[in-house]
């Protein structure tokens, strides 16, 4: 069962935002189920498909193996020599794991045109995934990359139904994040402009925005406390000033580059525990406009090289 709240890191309305190797994902409660449905049956339509190509091409290859071997036989019977023992690929296992077809109902590709040694699909996918080679160690000599070859083959012709599968998300070149969300998937990118104004938003997205997408800081913004079961975006005026945990963590090229363009004093807050120790985040702190009430419980800060905090901190001392 596919669990939302567990999947995504923050939520507004009908909206969930999760975290994906290409940036921030934006999408609706029923995207996002059907999404989730609908893949499994795709990626099984189109293993089931990789699989009828390959079998075409072990049954040729067998049939060549039983063919010659035929060959032989009648041979040796015109000469008058005993008959030969054929070979009994019934018995055949996956060289990778060890599953056969008998018992673990695996489907098995010869690794070679001799059929010497045989892998089932799940582990040339691991191999091809990790950039590997799977070959037969008999034709190792012969430099025989039959299986491999052939499975990559398979792949190619593949990669047309793969790419449909696919769900191509909107990549905007620029987003203005409101409350009002758009009902198609987006997908925030490292190069999509995302301007937060008359916002107040909760931290968790903030710092996730921060890393994964070119941020600009407009008029009237300001981040609170995130709280899983309400939603992350309210109104400027709707603000509710929840403190929030500013804690230190690793940070990429991308959001110092954000931080650096923030105006000082550009992100309201209200801070329950300030905790940055060696940690370039700490350049944020002149970029917020700390509530006078707020009531910090913890103040760590460090820094072993100069920085723009460092910078700030000696022009107003």
């Amino acid at each position: 069962m596919f669990d939302l709240l567990h999947e995504s890191f923050a939520r507004h309305r009908d909206s969930f935002f999760l975290r994906k190797d290409g940036g921030v994902l934006i999408a609706s409660k029923i995207f996002l189920q059907n999404e989730y449905e609908e893949v499994p049956k795709k990626l099984l339509f189109l293993y089931e498909q990789r699989q009828k190509t390959l079998e075409v091409v072990k049954q040729s290859v067998l049939d060549d193996i039983r063919r010659k071997d035929l060959e032989k036989q009648g041979a040796l019977e015109a000469e008058g020599a005993s008959s030969m023992e054929r070979r009994d690929f019934s018995t055949a296992a996956c060289m990778g794991c060890g599953d056969d077809e008998c018992e673990d109902r695996a489907f098995l590709f010869p690794l070679c045109q001799e059929a010497h040694h045989h892998a089932c699909l799940e582990c040339l996918d691991s191999v091809v995934k990790d950039k590997q080679i799977l070959v037969c160690p008999i034709c190792r000599g012969k430099v025989d990359m039959f299986g491999m070859d052939e499975y990559k083959k398979a792949i190619s012709q593949n990669a047309e139904g793969l790419s449909a599968l696919i769900t191509q998300y909107q990549i905007p070149d620029s987003f203005s994040l409101t409350q009002d969300l758009p009902n198609e998937a987006i997908l925030l990118t490292e190069k999509t402009t995302v301007t937060l104004s008359n916002i107040e938003m909760s931290g968790e997205l903030f710092f996730v925005l921060l890393e994964k997408t070119k941020i600009t800081i407009g008029e009237r913004f300001s981040i609170a406390g995130h709280i899983e079961s309400e939603d992350c975006i309210r109104d400027h005026g709707m603000a509710r000033e929840i403190p929030f945990y500013l804690r230190g963590v690793a940070v990429s090229d991308l959001t110092l580059g954000n931080i650096e363009r923030m105006p000082p004093n550009s992100i309201g807050c209200s801070v329950k525990e300030i905790n940055l120790r060696n940690t370039d985040l700490i350049n944020i702190l002149p970029k917020m406009r700390i509530h006078e009430d707020s009531k910090v419980k913890l103040l760590g800060l460090s820094a072993k090289k100069k920085n723009m905090f460092l910078q700030y901190f000696h022009k107003t001392k």
